[in-house]
Parts: C-alpha cells; structure tokens; sequence
C-alpha cells in the first residue's frame, strides 16, 4: 500500500510541504533532532531508526510531557515541547498502522464530503452565485 495517494486530486489534498513543513519548519526540525536524542539513548551506536516497541506509552508520555512544558528534560535537554510533538506524532503514526492492518478506514468520508459541500455553498454565497442541486437521474431501465 502507497503511503500517498496514487489519484492525482487526493494527493493535491495531502500538501506535506505547504500543509505541514511550511507551516511548522522550526517544529519539523526540532523533533527531527528529537528523533537523533532518542535514537542515542534507546539504540545507542545503531543507525537512526525507530524501535518502536522500546516505548509504546505515548498517551502517558504525552501528558508527562504537558504538564512540564516550558521546561527542558533533565535527561537530554530537549524542551518538553519537542518530546511532545514527538509523541503526538508516533501516537499517530501507531494508530493509523494499527488501523490500516485491521482494514479500518483513516477518514471518515461523509463529514469530510458534508464539510467540502458546506464549504463550496459559503463561498458561492461569498461571491453572490446561487448553486443548484442536482436533480438525481432516474433511469427506467435496470
């Protein structure tokens, strides 16, 4: 499986440049180096990598993490912060593995269809143009 989308319009609907390096590039690059003071504590002397089963209690961690934010880790001297988002993003990335290998889907199409057609309505009414419905075609044939 493709980890991006192989239809063109969907993958212009994952920007992972403008959508999330641009928007965050001081953040990208701190969980980066997050990434090397992990790997040199949980796998000191081995090539970057994450092993993935050493730690596994993200959610706890994450709220560790909250609770003392503003601060640095005495372990490594990272803020708080970085090991945070860290976290949120391996809590993610464990999620939608675990759910990929159940079958489940990642996105719930009908609200993200409900909110692009919410969308479309506001901004037609924005410029003043009337959207019609479409009428669904019957067909008297089976």
């Amino acid at each position: 499986m493709s980890l991006l989308p192989t239809d063109s319009a969907a993958r212009k609907d994952t920007p992972i440049y403008s959508g999330v390096l641009k928007y965050f590039p001081r953040t990208a690059a701190y969980v980066a180096r997050i990434s090397v003071l992990g790997n040199d504590k949980h796998n000191p002397g081995e090539e970057l990598h994450w092993a993935e089963g050493k730690s596994m209690d993200h959610s706890d961690c994450i709220a560790r993490h909250l609770i003392e934010q503003g601060t640095f880790d005495p372990d490594d001297g990272a803020l708080h912060e970085g090991k945070l988002a860290w976290r949120a993003w391996a809590n993610c990335e464990t999620m939608l593995k675990a759910r990929e290998a159940a079958g489940l889907p990642l996105w719930d199409e009908e609200v993200i269809a409900k909110n692009k057609k919410i969308l479309a309505e506001k901004l037609a009414a924005k410029a003043g143009v009337e959207i019609k419905e479409e009428t669904p075609k019957v067909s008297l044939h089976k």
